[in-house]
């Protein structure tokens, strides 16, 4: 990607990870199951997008700014030297994945003997997709400042 390009990354890596934060407190603060369930929804298509936009804004921005190598894109090479991005990386993946169990959770509580067990999983689970993201952001958001 061209580095005229790279402004924009930062814009659309913040951007999604701000908007995926707001849809996830929008399901934890929603009060009807059929709302909360458009929230996850949501929620789920937001995390499906932040994966290619993470991994972009990880390759073309971070690892160069990371690495002190402007034409460095080697996500190896800065697992490797900056092993505190592996936290950030970690908590990424862990949020995304908590937000998709969360929609499994959600989608299951079709009986009325499991409405109330995979609510409360679900809302645990995003709580932590919450903490994921947001704790990424900030770890990437420290780095790339002391960089």
């Amino acid at each position: 990607i061209p580095e005229s390009f790279h402004s924009w990354l930062f814009v659309a890596y913040y951007s999604v990870h701000a908007l995926q934060t707001a849809l996830l407190l929008g399901y934890l603060y929603s009060s009807s199951l059929e709302r909360s369930r458009k929230w996850l929804a949501s929620a789920l298509v937001g995390a499906v997008v932040s994966v290619p936009v993470a991994a972009l804004f990880l390759v073309e921005v971070a690892a160069p700014i990371l690495l002190h190598l402007p034409h460095h894109h080697c996500v190896y090479d800065l697992l490797a030297i900056a092993p505190e991005s592996i936290l950030a990386l970690v908590l990424f993946v862990g949020g995304t994945f908590a937000v998709a169990w969360a929609s499994v959770a959600a989608w299951c509580a079709g009986s009325p003997e499991t409405v109330l067990v995979t609510q409360q999983v679900s809302r645990i689970l995003v709580r932590a997709g919450v903490a994921g993201y947001l704790g990424s952001v900030a770890m990437f958001s420290i780095e790339l400042a002391l960089a």
